[in-house]
Formats: C-alpha cells, sequence, structure tokens
C-alpha cells in the first residue's frame, strides 16, 4: 500500500518548538531579583528636613520682660509711691497718660494688672505653637508700643523730667521687639513645623504593600 506520508507522520506547524512556554502580555514582566521591580528613583532617601522651631519659642520669650515690667509696675503703684524707684515705675501705668498724673491712678492700675494678663494667656498659646496666640500677642504687643510712645509724648508735653520718662520708653521698645519678632516669617513657619507631615506613597503605587504586594 502506498503512504501517503512517507517517511512518517507530518510534524504539525500548530505547537511551539522552544523549550518554555509563551510569555502572556497581560502580566507584568518582572526584573531578575526573585520577581521584586526595581526602586523608583527618588522612592527612596533621608526624609524631608522638618523646620525648626526655635523662633516660636523665642518669640514668646521676649514677650515676658515687657509683662513683667507692667506687673512690677502694677504692684509698686498699689500705694502712691514713695520712693524715687516707685516714681519710675508709677509713669509705667496702663493709661495713666490719658489721666491727669496727679489723680487717681487705682483705675490705672487696675488696667495695668489686666493688659499683661491678656497678653500672658496669648504668650502660653504662642508656646504651645497654636496661630492665634502669636497674632494675638502680636496685636497687643503693637497697641502696647503705640501707647507707650504717646505716653512718653504726653508725659513731655505735661513737663514731667526726662528721667522720669525712661521706663515708658523701655516698655515702648520691649513691646514694638516682641511684636516684630512675632509677626516675622521665620516664626511664622516655626508655627507651622509642629503639624504632622503626610505619609509618604509607597514604590509599589496605589493598591499594593511594599515592593508592589499587598499584606
Amino acid at each position: 500500500m502506498n503512504q501517503p506520508f512517507p517517511g512518517g507522520h507530518p510534524q504539525s506547524g500548530g505547537y511551539p518548538q522552544s523549550g518554555g512556554y509563551p510569555q502572556f502580555g497581560g502580566y507584568p514582566q518582572y526584573g531578575p531579583a526573585g520577581g521584586v521591580p526595581a526602586p523608583q528613583p527618588g522612592a527612596y532617601g533621608p526624609p524631608a528636613r522638618r523646620q525648626g522651631m526655635a523662633m516660636a519659642y523665642v518669640s514668646a520669650v521676649l514677650f515676658l520682660p515687657a509683662i513683667a515690667l507692667m506687673y512690677l509696675s502694677a504692684f509698686v503703684s498699689i500705694d502712691y509711691p514713695e520712693s524715687e524707684f516707685d516714681l519710675h515705675l508709677w509713669v509705667t501705668l496702663t493709661g495713666l497718660a490719658f489721666g491727669e498724673p496727679t489723680g487717681n491712678a487705682d483705675p490705672f492700675v487696675v488696667a495695668t494688672f489686666v493688659y499683661p494678663s491678656v497678653v500672658l494667656l496669648f504668650v502660653v498659646l504662642l508656646f504651645a505653637r497654636v496661630g492665634a496666640g502669636r497674632w494675638g500677642a502680636a496685636v497687643l504687643g503693637f497697641l502696647g508700643f503705640g501707647y507707650y510712645t504717646f505716653a512718653v509724648v504726653r508725659f513731655f508735653v505735661a513737663g514731667i523730667l526726662a528721667e522720669y520718662v525712661i521706663s515708658p520708653v523701655a516698655a515702648a521698645l520691649l513691646w514694638l521687639i516682641a511684636a516684630v519678632v512675632a509677626v516675622l516669617p521665620a516664626t511664622g513657619r516655626a508655627m507651622r513645623s509642629h503639624r504632622p507631615a503626610a505619609p509618604q506613597s509607597t514604590p509599589g503605587g496605589p493598591g499594593y504593600g511594599y515592593g508592589g504586594y499587598g499584606y
């Protein structure tokens, strides 16, 4: 009988002749290191440097000398000043420039207790790096500077000796320095530096754990 296929059966062309399985396009091609993709550039490295918080504390501390001067002048002025030192502090009473220097000073003593107490409340918030504390202390500091600048002019016009105006001048400078430092951009950055940083994404992309695998 004649064989239609001399020499044996034909070799079918429908099977691959390679020694492995074909690569399908629906699966990712992993690298040689155990199937873990290589890290992306910039995925690893040192964390971003946090901004310093020192300026927030420095700003808060600078308000304390002015507050201490206010309390001291209020304490020594509860009774009429008897010494030269008491008289220097007496002219530093808050609001005294709006009244008569020889009149009743009790309302001004009360105001000198209240004013630094309110500032102290904002300074405590400033120590805690609360934004409202920074701006509240700065506004009251500028108000104190404005008042004591007016007081110096008012006392000169009233004929008070220049040596007794030293304390109001010192108070004006202390309030000005503290208020200016509080509104500096560096202080604002220090106030924001305590906020927690946003978490960094892993190199595996959304929906995957470390290295591209879910855990």
